[in-house]
């Protein structure tokens, strides 16, 4: 066309070889659009970072999504960011970076002046007086009208009158952790939050790089690209401050003392329960001299303390809470139950509770049925229930029938009262008499069987003398500031009590802590329930069912369940409840095996705090006294790591504290383990 053709064309500008085919391109840039929201669908690399066109990776497990923070609402809460980070899920972190940049407003320059005189005679224009019957369609543009007046006059006033500084405000949010079902949980939980919040996010894809060095504090490149396509917010220095959410050496916030950061001196703090469906499982682990004991009477003292809580205990050994439940006693109503195997004292399962609360009550018909039948399995064997076919029928129907004879119906409440008074006893005498439809030899002689272990138990005899002469009346216990449900088992091991005591000591404190859970719901109040020595259930026969409900169950009731172990390398080992990976709040003491301080790191997913517990194991006192040898901050300043704790808040918040309480509280009985007061 001009002389030239297109290989000259070539020759003059060069021909660059295309190295990626466009639609091998393009396939996979639709293919990561498609998979952006599936962190597990990433590419897979054994280095520490590489990226695509959704996320940034490192190694072949973590993933970190970014999101631009486009536009804050009008009002907002000075800790948006911490209720943001409350959708997280286990080993998902939120990080926030913000970009602040000076400044100004002309106020005398022609642009704002016709803006504030176009504003004005939109204002003008529309001042009329809106009817009430007009007030749902017109509500939207008066509140906009009011809070730009709003904005100006207070804006004028900080800038004009006070001379505060304005910001420019950027920022992005980073959300990381590793792929899979948890974090992808989390994303849709942080967009919906944001959205509620009317904080307008955007997810960042394509060159995430160019936004990670323009707003990285690391980096000293800027794009002017990204900076004009992320939203900004100018706001003045005293706002600034306050979204901040740092304050230099506080770690938490709330009402509840988890010790004294030994750094700062300063209380680290948490409030629990802040929404009531919020999980909260705390696990509190040291080793002998460790301050456990200590650290976890502070705990219990403080929560009952509280108007909305009361507590259930669940101590194995039987007499490590004793002296707590005296002074309690002083104030407010305690039982203390003797439910091991010389106790004699026993819950019965069958009579059906209502609380009044129709949502709560749904459960209860189901619940009654299904422990009593797995009392009666209990006490029947699992032995025989495994050998014999027609065992469990025989059990499943009995129960069946004695609910259906009374006239008992799940779906109507009103007919529940009629088990009012009702036990065990009664039901082992339907299941005597129980028949199927059809009778043969076999169904006679598993019958004979079953009815031969129930008698032992059941008899005549047993029930004066017997594991079943002493029956705990519920009304008792469901309204009791502090329920101590003691197993008796100091020094003793589970292999030296029978399997049936054992099962049923575990069927009586799941029951009542649940009761306890869902009448305290009822009245507006949390259970906390206390599981001393986890590690000890997990050698317990069939601990995982019967732990499920109140474990699992207790979230939307509002429970706070509280793990306390002295062997951690026994509850890493048989972690047959899955507990690491529900737990929220963690106070980790001095633990002697490195591996298992190592393995603690890991599953809680903190290695860098392995030095720290490396230093409280270091500084581990041989006396196992538990009481401060210097009183209120010297005992900090003498030795900062004896009977401290590893403190991590949510998980996220970490410290290392040390339980500070003057002597005329530390040196009392209560908080000298194994000393009695009486």
């Amino acid at each position: 066309m001009f002389g030239l053709s297109i290989p000259n064309f070539k020759k003059i500008l060069g021909e660059k070889k295309r190295t990626i085919k466009p639609w091998g391109l393009w396939d996979t840039r639709i293919a990561e659009f498609m998979n952006k929201n599936k962190s597990e669908q990433g590419p897979t690399r054994r280095v520490n970072f590489y990226a695509n066109t959704n996320a940034f990776y490192s190694g072949e497990k973590n993933v970190s999504y970014l999101y631009l923070v486009d536009q804050l609402p009008s009002e907002l809460e000075l800790s948006f960011r911490k209720t943001i980070r409350r959708e997280c899920k286990a080993g998902v972190r939120i990080t926030f970076i913000t970009n602040l940049n000076r400044d100004t407003i002309n106020w005398e320059s022609p642009t704002n002046k016709n803006k504030l005189q176009t504003w004005k005679n939109l204002e003008k224009a529309n001042d009329r007086e809106v009817s009430i019957y007009e007030a749902a369609g017109e509500v939207g543009r008066l509140d906009l009208q009011n809070y730009k007046k709003k904005s100006i006059e207070y804006l004028i006033n900080a800038d004009l009158r006070r001379k505060r500084k304005l910001f420019n405000v950027q920022g992005i949010m980073l959300i990381t952790g590793e792929r899979g079902l948890a974090f992808d949980d989390t994303v849709k939980s942080v967009e919906s939050s944001c959205k509620r919040s009317k904080i307008k996010i955007k997810r960042i894809t394509g060159n995430l790089t160019d936004y990670l060095e323009t707003f990285s504090p690391f980096s000293l490149r800027k794009n002017s690209g990204v900076i004009k396509r992320t939203g900004s917010n100018v706001i003045p220095d005293e706002l600034v401050a306050r979204l901040n959410s740092y304050d230099q050496g506080t770690v938490g916030t709330g009402s509840m003392y988890w010790g004294t950061d030994i750094y700062s001196k300063k209380p680290v703090l948490k409030e629990p329960k802040v929404i009531d469906t919020d999980a909260e499982n705390w696990l509190i682990a040291a080793e002998t001299g460790g301050g456990k004991s200590y650290f976890v009477k502070s705990s219990c003292i403080q929560l009952l303390g509280r108007n909305d809580m009361v507590g259930t205990i669940n101590d194995i050994e039987g007499d490590e809470y004793e002296d707590l439940g005296y002074i309690i006693a002083n104030h407010s109503s305690v039982v203390m139950l003797d439910i091991g195997e010389s106790g004699g004292s026993y819950f019965d399962p069958v009579e059906i509770y209502e609380t009044g609360v129709a949502d709560l009550d749904e459960e209860m018909h189901s619940l009654s049925v299904s422990f009593t039948k797995s009392m009666f399995k209990t006490l029947v064997g699992d032995k025989l229930l495994q050998k014999r076919d027609w065992a469990e029928t025989i059990i499943e129907n009995g129960v069946e029938e004695f609910y259906a004879d009374l006239g008992v119906v799940n779906s109507d409440s009103k007919t529940w009262k009629k088990t009012k008074g009702k036990t065990i006893f009664d039901v082992y005498e339907k299941i005597k008499i129980y028949k199927p439809h059809k009778l043969n030899s076999e169904f006679e002689a598993d019958k004979e069987l079953v009815i031969a272990q129930l008698e032992s138990r059941l008899g005549r005899n047993s029930r004066t003398t017997g594991r079943f002469s002493n029956r705990v009346q519920f009304d008792s216990i469901r309204d009791a500031k502090l329920v101590i449900n003691s197993f008796g088992m100091k020094g003793r091991s589970a292999s030296t009590v029978s399997a049936v005591d054992m099962a049923l000591m575990q069927l009586y404190t799941a029951l009542i802590s649940h009761l306890r859970s869902v009448f305290a719901k009822s009245r507006g109040m949390y259970n906390f329930k206390i599981w001393e020595e986890f590690q000890r259930w997990g050698g317990f026969p069939g601990a995982e069912e019967t732990l499920k409900t109140p474990l699992s169950g207790g979230r939307k009731l509002g429970d706070i369940n509280i793990i306390i172990t002295n062997r951690p390398s026994e509850l890493l080992e048989t972690d047959r409840f899955k507990i690491f990976d529900s737990i929220t709040t963690f106070a980790i003491g001095a633990v002697g095996d490195s591996k298992v301080r190592h393995e603690l790191c890991e599953r809680l997913q903190m290695p860098l705090m392995k030095k720290e517990l490396d230093l409280i194991e270091r500084n581990r006192k041989k006396s196992d006294d538990n009481t401060t040898e210097y009183e209120d901050f010297d005992a900090i300043k003498m030795n900062p790591y004896a009977k401290a704790f590893l403190v991590g808040l949510e998980r996220r918040d970490f410290s290392i504290t040390k339980i500070v309480l003057p002597d005329s509280l530390s040196k009392t009985r209560l908080f000298q383990t194994g000393v009695k007061i009486g």
